[in-house]
C-alpha cells in the first residue's frame, strides 16, 4: 500500500539518444526508473581525455548517480542516455 501512495510522485519524462541527465558538478535532482532505452553512467579522466563507464541501465531498472542524488551533493559523474529513453522520474523534493 506505501507503494501505491507514492505512485503519483513518479513524473513521465523522456529524453533522446546522447543526452546528458546529470553533469558532473551538478546535484542529481532526480531518481528515475528506466522504462525504455539504455543508458550510462560514467566519469572523465582527470585530464578529460578519456571517459570510462561504470554502470549501464536499461529497462526494467533504476537509474541516476544515487549517492549524489540521496546525499544531494555535485555529481562526481555524468548520466547520458545512449539511446531515445523513457523514464518515470522523482525529484529528490518529492522522495524524502
Amino acid at each position: 500500500m506505501v507503494w501505491a501512495a507514492c505512485l503519483p510522485d513518479w513524473q513521465p519524462y523522456a529524453a533522446s539518444r546522447r543526452t546528458i541527465l546529470t553533469a558532473a558538478g551538478e546535484r542529481e535532482r532526480y531518481l528515475y526508473f528506466v522504462t525504455e532505452g539504455i543508458q550510462r553512467v560514467f566519469y572523465l579522466s582527470e585530464d578529460g581525455a578519456r571517459e570510462a563507464t561504470l554502470v549501464f541501465t536499461y529497462a526494467p531498472s533504476v537509474s541516476g548517480v544515487a549517492n549524489a542524488f540521496l546525499s544531494q551533493q555535485p555529481s562526481r559523474f555524468y548520466l547520458e542516455t545512449i539511446t531515445a529513453s523513457q523514464f518515470i522520474r522523482i525529484s529528490y523534493e518529492q522522495f524524502i
